[in-house]
């Protein structure tokens, strides 16, 4: 079990963790951002939600090869009697490298974040590593489909379960979403 203390140097460190992201991002480049969405299905319960997502090309484009930053948040739902709740939720920065081809764009990436199963209780983070990999399809420059598998492994287990279910710290996702480039 974490010291308060210690998940408070956690939570600090993954802020000054966004904050230089973030800088890095904003740099003046000529890169091309990007938002995306998807429907999201995970092997752990909750098993469905959504992920909304922004990213920017980095300055290290070649002509097969793309690198991009992007940080995104994932909201998982759990029914609570009749009604659907969100109650879990990822944040995550992930460095993606694209293939160009003519039809499809596959790409493959590492992540890094935090979650947490209450969206109630914000002070318990749990860090996790990750990989992901999909394929987009540039059926046109400004919108494109896409399909994602990834994988993540909480640090440490979930302390607050509120489906009463045990939730594995390994968990796979896939997404099926659209990206808007501008």
């Amino acid at each position: 079990m974490m010291k308060p203390e210690n998940n408070l140097h956690c939570t600090k460190s993954f802020h000054y963790l966004f904050v230089i992201v973030a800088l890095l991002i904003v740099q003046p480049t000529t890169a091309q951002w990007e938002a995306g969405g998807s429907f999201n299905y995970k092997s752990e319960a909750p098993k469905t939600g959504i992920e909304l997502y922004a990213g920017k090309n980095l300055p290290f484009q070649w002509a097969t090869i793309g690198l991009k930053m992007r940080g995104g948040i994932d909201l998982y739902i759990s029914k609570n009697g009749e009604s659907k709740v969100f109650t879990n939720e990822n944040i995550h920065i992930d460095l993606v490298a694209t293939l160009f081809y003519r039809y499809t764009s596959p790409y493959f990436g590492l992540s890094i974040g935090a979650g947490h199963y209450s969206v109630n209780d914000f002070n318990r983070f749990i860090f996790f590593p990750g990989i992901l990999a999909g394929i987009k399809f540039p059926f046109s420059d400004s919108y494109q489909p896409y399909i994602e598998i990834s994988t993540i492994k909480y640090l440490s287990n979930f302390e607050i379960n509120l489906t009463k279910q045990e939730i594995s710290s390994f968990q796979f996702t896939g997404k099926a979403g659209l990206l808007i480039r501008f």
